[in-house]
């Protein structure tokens, strides 16, 4: 017999050798009745709790799903390069964006270091913060370094890095942005060469003006020489051959008109 029916016997004064009156029938029978009762009772509760439990678990695990499938929609359709690495900087996912932006498929980034897709003139600064992030040194970091791609081109990116802690706090993985400023680096260097050259032109320009004024100084007065002596020379023979003539024969008034003309002589005349 049930432990707890033997209980419910002893407290009426029954046992099973004697059998019960009317009376001690009836009241076994309603605390029987009564036992059905607080068990159908905490059977609902029961029930009605699993329900419950059952309806906010399954509402629960639709707004995890939902979530989850929005991150990946994000994820995946980013235009920015996303990575998910590890704490040692092992790669767990990458998004399309990064996947052609170095050329490499998913798969074949997934378990490989981060470090690896790296220039070799990079590498060494990006292991320090790599090291930084996972000991929680820094939560964020954010510089521009060079990559590579499969076939060996070098892709400058803005990379920023930041860490998602795990419950004891420390980081459980490393969510990376890269976002190719190649182009503008180009620009940034052509921009750069072509002040260079606009410098050595203003220097080229000023130099050659600084010559060229000496330069027109010295023509201007070698061309008034020039004329000047042509002048001369010519009045020299004009005055050599009239000491000719005068040396044989008298001159005559045209002859020294020649050499002083009368409008000349006239404004010279006192």
């Amino acid at each position: 017999m049930h432990k707890h029916l033997t209980r419910q016997l002893h407290r009426l004064g029954l046992d099973e050798n004697n059998p019960p009156s009317a009376e001690a029938w009836r009241a076994l029978l309603h605390l029987i009745d009564a036992t059905y009762g607080d068990m159908d009772r905490e059977r609902y509760l029961v029930e009605h709790s699993i329900e419950v439990s059952s309806k906010e678990m399954q509402e629960l695990a639709s707004r995890i799903s939902e979530e989850r499938d929005k991150f990946a929609s994000i994820f995946k359709a980013a235009p920015d390069g996303l990575a998910i690495c590890s704490p040692e900087g092992i790669v767990v996912d990458v998004n399309h964006a990064l996947t052609e932006m170095l050329g490499y498929s998913r798969e074949g980034m997934i378990g490989r270091s981060a470090v690896e897709f790296v220039d070799p003139a990079d590498q060494e600064l990006v292991v320090g913060k790599v090291a930084a992030l996972a000991e929680g040194q820094v939560a964020m970091s954010r510089n521009t370094r060079r990559l590579r791609t499969k076939v060996g081109d070098v892709v400058f990116a803005d990379i920023q890095a930041c860490t998602v802690p795990g419950s004891d706090g420390r980081p459980k993985m490393i969510i990376t942005v890269v976002e190719d400023v190649t182009e503008k680096v180009r620009l940034e260097l052509n921009l750069r060469q072509a002040q260079k050259l606009e410098s050595v032109g203003r220097l080229a320009a000023g130099i050659a003006h600084e010559i060229n004024t000496p330069i027109q100084f010295v023509g201007d007065n070698v061309t008034f020489l020039s004329t000047a002596f042509e002048q001369l020379l010519a009045l020299c023979a004009a005055y050599r051959n009239l000491c000719e003539k005068a040396a044989s024969e008298p001159l005559s008034t045209e002859d020294i008109s020649e050499l002083w003309p009368t409008s000349t002589m006239r404004s010279t005349t006192p």
